[in-house]
């Protein structure tokens, strides 16, 4: 039964971790839009109606994160993601550091969140802290463990170490190995 629950909650946070790798594609993929065609996204809404009916079927069937985020959300979520990570060094971040950088009370700031992902902002910052560890691992392989896990919130390098097992089910020495 242990063992479902933590599969259960590795899988969680994956999922969320993969959500938040989304937002920060269309993150990286709006600087390089021109001001002309930034009226796109409310063109998006109306093609799917002049689609043929069995397109549309074949689109809802599909899973599309982007789909059930609204873009008011997704500039939310996009602005969490860029304060949590701005803090996230200092190692001082908490959910009433990230609402005031937002500059929102902690009580409107969880229930925005909560009403975007479904997630805690507990949850929500442990997974931008994973998939940031994650990423530089990957990407700067001579980059010490104990830098990167400064540079993702923790302190302590066994407390990063026991963390990133518990979410990629491997140590972050073994994770940098079989993505590089």
């Amino acid at each position: 039964m242990v063992k479902r629950v933590k599969r259960r909650h590795q899988q969680h946070i994956q999922t969320l971790i993969h959500e938040i790798e989304l937002l920060r594609k269309s993150l990286s993929e709006k600087p390089t839009e021109t001001p002309a065609e930034t009226p796109k996204p409310t063109e998006i809404p109306t093609e799917p109606t002049e689609l043929p009916q069995s397109q549309a079927v074949t689109e809802e069937e599909t899973p599309q994160e982007e789909s059930i985020v609204s873009d008011d959300d997704r500039q939310f979520l996009l602005c969490v993601i860029e304060a949590v990570n701005e803090v996230l060094p200092s190692g001082n971040f908490s959910v009433v550091r990230i609402a005031s950088e937002l500059c929102m009370s902690v009580s409107t700031f969880r229930r925005r969140l909560q009403n975007a992902t479904g997630e805690t902002p507990k949850a929500y910052i442990s997974a931008i802290q994973m998939e940031k560890a994650a990423n530089l691992l990957t990407e700067n392989p001579e980059m010490p463990i104990q830098k990167v896990s400064g540079q993702c919130g923790f302190s302590e390098k066994s407390s990063f170490a026991h963390a990133f097992r518990r979410v990629y089910g491997c140590s972050p020495k073994q994770y940098r190995e079989q993505n590089s």
